[in-house]
C-alpha cells in the first residue's frame, strides 16, 4: 500500500517460489500518516534491497507491522525492518527470520531517525544473520528505544548462526552523546549457542539452556564483555538475568557450564535461578553465579533426579475424561441397553438405546464431561422350564466434549478442553430363574480417541499444549439380583 497524505494499513505482500527482487519490498508506505497492520512474507525468494513491514517518510506513526522471512532458499541482501519512520514513533512491529533463511544485512524491530522506538520484537531461529540486530534503533539525540525484545533460538532446538562481527542491541542510539533511554524494559531471550562481537542495552536476560550444552562449555561468547550496569540510565531496577527453561536432560555431577563468557559490573545484576523447566513436564534445580574470571555460570544442584512439574497433571486429566466418558457408555449398556435388549429378545429382534448425559469427575480438581452415547444390537431369549436366558451382540459409539480445571501454587489456574469419542462392539447375556433371581454380564472392546488443548500451559512452552491420541478400551460388567 502507498499514500502521500493518507493512512496505509492492512496490506499483505508475499514473495515466494523462487522470485528474485532486486529492489526493496515494503508492506506499506505513507509520507506523513500512520502506517499500521501491514505484513510482508518472503518465502523461498531472493530480495536485493530492504524488506520492511511499513515505512513513513516523514512524521507518521508506524505500528503493528510484521515481517516474516522463512525458508532455506530465502536470501536477503539488504536489511530487514519491522517498521521505520523518519521522525514518527515506531512501536509494536515484529520481525521473524527463521528456517534456514540467510540475511546478509542488519535486522531491526523498529527504526526511527528521531521518534521513540518501543515494544518491537525481533526473533531469529534456525537462520543465519551476518549483520547487526536491533530491537529498536534511534538515529538522533535524545531518542528513546525501550521495551523492545530480541529472541535468538527457540524450543525447537534449531541451529541459529550469527557472524562473529554481529552486534545485538535491545535499544540503540547512534548519537555519540545522548540523553535518551536505550535500556529500560529491553529483553534478550537466548536459547542457542552463539558467538558474536557484542550484546548490549538489555534490562532483562532470559536464558533457555540449549540441548547438547555440556559441562565446561560456553553458551554465549562475546568479544566485548556484556555490561550489566545499565549505566547512564536513571533506573530503579537492576538488570535481571534469569534461567527460564531447558532443552534436553543434564547430569553434570556438580560441574558448571558458562552462560556468558565475559561480563562487567556483575555486582549490579539481579540473578534469578532455582527450579527451571524442561518443557512442561520436568524441573531441575539450578544456580547462577559469577566466577572470579567474570563469567556467568550455571550449576545443576540436583543432577540425578528431575522433578515432575505439578502442572503436568493437567495432561493426564484429558485421558481421565475420556475414560469417564467410556464409562458413561457402560452405564447406558448395563441400564437401558440391557432392558431394551431383553424386551426385543422375546421376538428375536433388534434393540437400541441412546442417552445424553453430563458427568463431573473429581480428579483432585475436576473434569466436566458431556456427550451422547448410543448402543444398538440384536438379542434373543432362550426359554426353558426353569429359566430364561438372553444372549445378544451390539455395537456402541459416543461423542463428547470435556473441560478440566486445576489450580497450582506456581502455575496458577490451568484449564483445558477437548473432544473425545469411542466406537466398540460387544456381547451381552442375562440368565433369569423362575424365582426371579438373575445374573447378567457384558463384554465390550473398542477404540477411544481424544483431542486435548490448553492455552494456559503456553507459559511453560513455546505454544499451546495439545495432543491427539487413540487407544483400545475394554470392559466387563457382572451383576446379580432379584
Amino acid at each position: 500500500g502507498f499514500s502521500i497524505s493518507g493512512e496505509v494499513s492492512g496490506n499483505t505482500v508475499t514473495v515466494q517460489n523462487g522470485a528474485i527482487i532486486k529492489s526493496s519490498v515494503r508492506g506499506g508506505i505513507s509520507d506523513s500518516k500512520a502506517v499500521s497492520g501491514n505484513s510482508v512474507t518472503i518465502k523461498g525468494a531472493t530480495v536485493g534491497g530492504t524488506v520492511s513491514g511499513g515505512k513513513s517518510s516523514n512524521t507518521g506513526v508506524v505500528s503493528g507491522n510484521t515481517v516474516t522471512v522463512t525458508g532455506t532458499d530465502t536470501s536477503i541482501t539488504g536489511s530487514v525492518e519491522g517498521g521505520e519512520s523518519e521522525s514518527g514513533a515506531v512501536s509494536g512491529n515484529s520481525v521473524t527470520v527463521q528456517d534456514g533463511t540467510n540475511v546478509t544485512g542488519d535486522v531491526y524491530g523498529g527504526y526511527s531517525l528521531s521518534g521513540a522506538v518501543s515494544d518491537n520484537t525481533v526473533t531469529i531461529k534456525g537462520a543465519t544473520v551476518g549483520g547487526k540486530i536491533y530491537g529498536g534503533y534511534v538515529n538522533n539525540d535524545p531518542g528513546n528505544a525501550t521495551g523492545n525484545t530480541v529472541t535468538i533460538g527457540d524450543y525447537a532446538q534449531t541451529m541459529t548462526t550469527l557472524a562473529d562481527t554481529t552486534e545485538i542491541y535491545g535499544g540503540f542510539n547512534k548519537a555519540t552523546s545522548t540523553n535518551g533511554d536505550v535500556f529500560t524494559g529491553n529483553t534478550f531471550n537466548i536459547g542457542s549457542v552463539i558467538s558474536v562481537n557484542k550484546i548490549a542495552n538489555f534490562q532483562n536476560y532470559n536464558i533457555t539452556i540449549p540441548a547438547g550444552l555440556k559441562a565446561d562449555e560456553t553458551m554465549v561468547t562475546t568479544a566485548n564483555a556484556i555490561d550489566l550496569s545499565g549505566k547512564g540510565i536513571d533506573i530503579k531496577d537492576k538488570p535481571t538475568v534469569a534461567i527460564v527453561g531447558i532443552n534436553g536432560s543434564y547430569d553434570w555431577s556438580n560441574k558448571s557450564a558458562t552462560i556468558f563468557n565475559s561480563v562487567t559490573n556483575s555486582d549490579n545484576a539481579k540473578l534469578e535461578d532455582g527450579d527451571i523447566r524442561q518443557g512442561l513436564t520436568y524441573k531441575y534445580e539450578a544456580e547462577l553465579s559469577f566466577n572470579t574470571n567474570k563469567k556467568l555460570q550455571v550449576t545443576f544442584v540436583k543432577k540425578d533426579v528431575a522433578k515432575v512439574a505439578d502442572e503436568a497433571k493437567s495432561l493426564s486429566e484429558g485421558r481421565a475424561a475420556s475414560l469417564g466418558f467410556v464409562n458413561m457408555g457402560a452405564d447406558l449398556l448395563s441400564g437401558a441397553g440391557l432392558d431394551n435388549a431383553q424386551a426385543a429378545g422375546k421376538n428375536g429382534a433388534t434393540f437400541a438405546a441412546i442417552s445424553y448425559g453430563k458427568n463431573k469427575m473429581d480428579t483432585g480438581s475436576y473434569a466436566d464431561i458431556k456427550g451422547t452415547s448410543v448402543v444398538a444390537g440384536a438379542a434373543r431369549n432362550i426359554s426353558t422350564d426353569n429359566a430364561e436366558t438372553l444372549i445378544g451382540g451390539f455395537i456402541e459409539a459416543g461423542w463428547g466434549r470435556y473441560n478440566t480445571f486445576n489450580s497450582f501454587a506456581e502455575g496458577g489456574n490451568i484449564t483445558a478442553s477437548g473432544d473425545t469419542n469411542y466406537y466398540g462392539i460387544g456381547i451381552l447375556a442375562k440368565h433369569t430363574m423362575k424365582s426371579g433371581l438373575y445374573s447378567e454380564a457384558s463384554l465390550r472392546i473398542g477404540r477411544v480417541d481424544n483431542k486435548y488443548n490448553s492455552s494456559d500451559l503456553s507459559a511453560f512452552l513455546s505454544s499451546e499444549a495439545k495432543y491427539d491420541f487413540g487407544s483400545t478400551y475394554y470392559g466387563l460388567h457382572l451383576g446379580v439380583g432379584k
